[in-house]
């Protein structure tokens, strides 16, 4: 059940994520927005990576762990840079700055999820 829950949670952002970066990417942008284009493709790269972590998840994979280990310490990092780009020019948009927030929170329930699981399928063995 664990699992199953923790695959449906880090594929909530995949879609929508994919979706407005291409668009972004596309040129589809508000007037003034502040467009970080290496964030952007960032976003699209990692979404799709995390894909395979979801369907490493979904199969119950060994792999699993170490997959979403490298989505969250990834907007972990990434969201670190962002603040830090922020508070040094205000170049982010903040829209920026709150969806890598909520990655990097969702993806770090995730991570805890699984290691839960880890923690009870060693202790069967």
């Amino acid at each position: 059940m664990k699992q199953k829950l923790a695959a449906f949670l880090g594929f909530l952002p995949i879609i929508p994520t994919v979706l407005e970066g291409s668009s972004v990417l596309l040129g589809n942008r508000e007037e003034g927005m502040i467009v970080l284009t290496w964030l952007v493709v960032y976003n699209i790269c990692m979404a799709i990576f995390s894909l395979s972590a979801v369907v490493l998840i979904w199969i119950h994979s060994e792999r699993s762990l170490q997959f979403s280990g490298m989505v969250f310490f990834g907007h972990f990092i990434v969201l670190c840079t962002l603040l830090g780009i922020y508070f040094t020019s205000s170049e982010v948009a903040i829209k920026s700055i709150l969806a890598m927030s909520f990655r990097s929170v969702l993806w770090g329930l995730v991570l805890s999820l699984i290691v839960r699981m880890e923690k009870v399928d060693s202790s069967r063995r």
